[in-house]
């Protein structure tokens, strides 16, 4: 009796790291599209105890951040930065793109909190050695992700505070110089 009754606690046991893993495992895969009912059974059991989220580790941020930039090669390309990397780190993790997304959002947010203008148009940013670090960051990316031989580029960066919604936007002399000649 003793034997069948730890026959049958290991057999439970077995089957519920079972059913846990396979739940947690349904509810990491990145299913695009419809949801499946077994695709909301893992969310609904993982979700309270297993969800990752940054309120686990820091605080939630309280910027969002979007740093458009503008570059002529053969054409004049336009692009979301922050979007275009995090976009393509979230595809592949495995690519090592979050150290560029790091370095980038950690050089906005140095920038935006030593700048002594918070007016909501803000610009153009000149001798400000903040800036000048986050210009010569997303200038080396552009050139070494993209194989470009780049000198200059127009770049604007648009901050929105989740919690005021007090929206900022600065922009280097280089834009500033294109939206002149166009008037």
């Amino acid at each position: 009796m003793k034997q069948g009754l730890k026959t049958f606690l290991f057999i439970g046991a077995c089957l519920f790291l079972v059913f846990h893993f396979s739940l947690l495992f349904i509810h990491a895969l990145p299913i695009k599209g419809e949801k499946k009912r077994l695709q909301y059974w893992a969310d609904y059991y993982a979700y309270p105890y297993f969800q990752q989220s940054w309120s686990l580790f820091a605080p939630p941020p309280e910027e969002n951040y979007k740093l458009f930039v503008e570059y002529d090669n053969l054409g004049n390309k336009k692009q979301d930065l922050i979007l275009d990397i995090l976009s393509k780190h979230r595809d592949n993790v495995f690519k090592g793109r979050e150290a560029v997304y790091l370095s980038i959002c950690n050089s906005i947010h140095f920038f935006e909190k030593n700048s002594s203008d918070k007016n909501a148009l803000n610009g153009p940013i000149e001798n400000n050695l903040y800036w000048s670090i986050l210009e010569h960051q997303v200038l080396r990316f552009l050139n070494s992700s993209h194989q470009l031989h780049l000198s200059e580029i127009k770049m604007a960066l648009h901050c929105n505070n989740v919690l005021t919604g007090q929206k900022r936007v600065y922009y280097n002399t280089a834009f500033a110089q294109k939206s002149i000649h166009k008037n």
